[in-house]
């Protein structure tokens, strides 16, 4: 860790009010795909401005996989999968939050990725809560199905940071998914669902808001919200793009820190999958 840059990200969470996630598509070898975190936020004379951009960028080394002279185009779909090293960098590339994973050997996520960045205080962990598979409710609640990451800090003496936090999407700010996933259903039975198949193109569904949790407790976490777009831009990479963190003024410095983390690992493997096309 840089003690200097780890102090000016700090600084820019402390102050940010909002951070908007822009998909930057890919790069030069090794780098896959990039993101930009512009952060805004309250400034000294206390009007919001912007701070600057934080720079994430995915990279995938061929010689970590099986069969490194597999095409770039199809870097990702060579075994083992999942394969990458991401860095979360201020704008003059001063590294505040990095990771590696060597691969897993299925493409399914049934074996649940974890990854681990250095904070302060030692180790911070994130990974996704193992699925369920229970497909009654995920046809009845379309919010079971959003991601439920985890973030822990197995080495802090604060019970709650140890147990750490969840992200989640509860009911009460996401009536958009459950007014959607009601017209689906009312629409679908007659028509063998062809018809919302049809205007999802025309009318995309809309993506969950994510709040956090605390799992010590059970607690919902105040001041932290993360509203997605649901769509990843087509010809871009394949980060989402448009993306909003807020926090209030309340929210503690480490629980925006956390925020990012989990943003940072959602980030990560999405542009790390594996390419379901080919070509």
């Amino acid at each position: 860790m840089d003690p200097a840059a780890t102090t000016q990200y700090e600084q820019w969470l402390t102050s940010a009010s909002r951070v908007v996630i822009r998909d930057q598509g890919g790069s030069k070898k090794p780098v896959v795909d990039t993101a930009a975190l512009d952060v805004y936020g309250k400034t000294a004379d206390g009007t919001t401005g912007f701070f600057g951009t934080l720079i994430l960028e995915v990279s995938i080394d061929p010689e970590k996989k099986d069969k490194p002279n597999s095409s770039w185009i199809g870097i990702r779909n060579a075994e083992p999968w999942w394969v990458f090293r991401a860095e979360l960098k201020l704008p003059d590339g001063r590294v505040v939050m990095d990771a590696a994973n060597a691969g897993i050997k299925s493409t399914q996520l049934t074996e649940v990725i974890g990854v681990q960045v250095m904070d302060r205080d030692g180790p911070v962990c994130m990974k996704d809560a193992t699925p369920s598979f229970n497909g009654f409710e995920g046809i009845c609640n379309p919010l079971s199905t959003t991601p439920q990451t985890r973030v822990t800090h197995p080495q802090s003496a604060d019970e709650t940071l140890r147990q750490g936090y969840q992200l989640y999407a509860p009911g009460n700010i996401n009536s958009a998914i459950k007014n959607r996933h009601a017209l689906d259903c009312l629409l679908g039975c007659p028509t063998l669902y062809c018809l919302p198949a049809l205007y999802q193109f025309c009318i995309p569904a809309p993506g969950p808001n994510f709040e956090l949790t605390q799992l010590h407790l059970g607690s919902r976490v105040e001041g932290a919200r993360w509203s997605t777009k649901g769509q990843i831009a087509c010809g871009k990479g394949r980060m989402p793009s448009g993306d909003t963190i807020e926090f209030s003024e309340s929210a503690p410095l480490q629980v925006r820190k956390d925020m990012l983390a989990i943003a940072f690992y959602r980030l990560v493997l999405a542009a790390a999958a594996p390419v379901i096309h080919s070509g």
